[in-house]
């Protein structure tokens, strides 16, 4: 996922992973997240564990199983593309 986001122009420290941020990276890129995996918590989004928590290690370990499947599924993989505006055009 980090080389996907350096490849759009999302910057941020290799050694931190933007988890928390990653949405908002992209979204200002004009990007959406497709197929990201049901009862999983979304980065940025809050729950009691993830109050506690940095970065991804909010995720339960059930969570992070779903997220990895969702990356290598083979039919529905979470990925990203350009977000279309209200006309269904493409945003730049």
């Amino acid at each position: 996922m980090a080389t996907y986001l350096g490849s759009i122009g999302v910057k941020f420290n290799a050694k931190q992973f933007p988890w928390k941020t990653w949405t908002t990276l992209l979204a200002n890129k004009g990007f959406i997240t497709v197929n990201y995996p049901e009862n999983v918590l979304f980065p940025g989004d809050s729950s009691e564990s993830a109050a506690k928590a940095k970065g991804i290690s909010a995720l339960t370990l059930m969570e992070r199983k779903l997220l990895s499947a969702a990356l290598e599924n083979k039919v529905y993989p979470l990925h990203f593309q350009k977000a279309a505006d209200k006309n269904g055009m493409l945003s730049n």
